[in-house]
């Protein structure tokens, strides 16, 4: 069963970053990192989902040097997310 505010349930979860590197592919930098997931692909951007041992500034790092970052930012889950979660529990 979910409970609480639309905050607090978009805010639980793992944690997620979207990312934008101008000059790299998405799947050649961030496909390689170690507790990284990457959950889509929109072109430049990707949407990534971090173990909880993954420290942001290593995936940073990792952007860095596939291109030149625009974007880094962390993300929430999606209402329509956590009610999947919620009919499937």
């Amino acid at each position: 069963m979910a409970a609480g505010t639309v905050d607090e349930l978009t805010a639980r979860g793992p944690r997620r970053l979207a990312v934008e590197v101008h000059g790299g592919q998405p799947d050649t930098w961030a496909g390689g990192l170690n507790g990284v997931r990457v959950m889509e692909a929109e072109g430049p951007r990707v949407h990534l989902q971090l173990d909880d041992e993954v420290d942001p500034q290593a995936v940073l790092a990792a952007a860095q040097r596939a291109g030149s970052v625009v974007h880094f930012a962390f993300e929430r889950r999606r209402l329509s997310e956590v009610f999947r979660e919620a009919v499937d529990a």
